[in-house]
């Protein structure tokens, strides 16, 4: 399996199946059918960076980012999220994968 590595150590892996649809939106969306809300309160821990060692969770950052995500409503939750996991965007963005850590992109990790 590949990885890209990140300026903070971290490692992301991948693994190019070739065609179809990426197993890790799969399962956001059956998190989101399951249950929005949860869906939203538990993403704002990795959005936000507050799953590394040492970080200071702010919890009204977290409510902030739920509620703005309750505000967008389920089918434009479920819809974008169908969308953009259907959708090739590599033309948009071809930066390929491998070289991803040796560029600066501004707030990645």
């Amino acid at each position: 399996m590949s990885t890209i590595n990140t300026r903070d150590g971290s490692q992301i892996y991948y693994k190019d199946w070739g065609t179809g649809q990426p197993v890790v939106f799969s399962q956001i969306r059956a998190n989101v059918l399951a249950d929005r809300s949860k869906f939203w309160k538990d993403l704002s821990i990795p959005f936000y960076g507050f799953n590394r060692p040492g970080a200071k969770v702010s919890e009204g950052l977290r409510e902030s980012f739920w509620l703005q995500g309750m505000m967008c409503g389920f089918p434009g939750a479920y819809f974008c999220i169908k969308a953009f996991s259907e959708t090739d965007l590599t033309e948009d963005h071809p930066v390929d994968l491998g070289e991803l850590s040796d560029r600066k992109c501004g707030n990645l990790p």
